[in-house]
C-alpha cells in the first residue's frame, strides 16, 4: 500500500498555471489553464487532470486526443467534480479519453 501511495504522491502536480506532462501524471487544476500532454508518451501512459477550479484545455501537443487536437472542459458546466483520464496507445499514436 505505501508503495503504491508514494507512486501518487510523486506523480501529483497541483497547478495555476500552464503545464506539460512527463510521463504518468494526476494534475489538478486550480485555474483556468492549459494541460499540455507530454509529446513523446510512452505506450499506455495515463494522466489524470481533475478540474477544481477554472476551464481546462487538455492540448495533444501534436497527437490527436479523440480525433481532434485538444479538448476544453468548461468548469461551470462541471461544478468541480471533473475528472478526466487520457491515455496514449502506440498502435494509433493518439491520446484516447477514458
Amino acid at each position: 500500500f505505501l508503495s503504491a501511495f508514494s507512486a501518487v504522491k510523486d506523480n501529483l502536480v497541483s497547478t495555476i498555471v500552464n503545464h506539460t506532462t512527463a510521463g504518468d501524471e494526476i494534475v489538478i487544476c486550480n485555474a483556468a489553464l492549459t494541460v499540455t500532454l507530454n509529446d513523446e508518451p510512452k505506450d499506455r501512459e495515463l494522466v489524470k487532470v481533475k478540474i477544481a477550479n477554472g476551464d481546462v484545455v487538455i492540448n495533444g501537443n501534436g497527437k490527436d486526443i479523440d480525433n481532434d487536437t485538444d479538448i476544453t472542459i468548461v468548469f461551470l458546466n462541471l461544478q468541480g467534480l471533473a475528472v478526466i483520464d487520457v491515455i496514449y496507445t502506440i498502435e494509433t499514436d493518439s491520446w484516447w479519453v477514458l
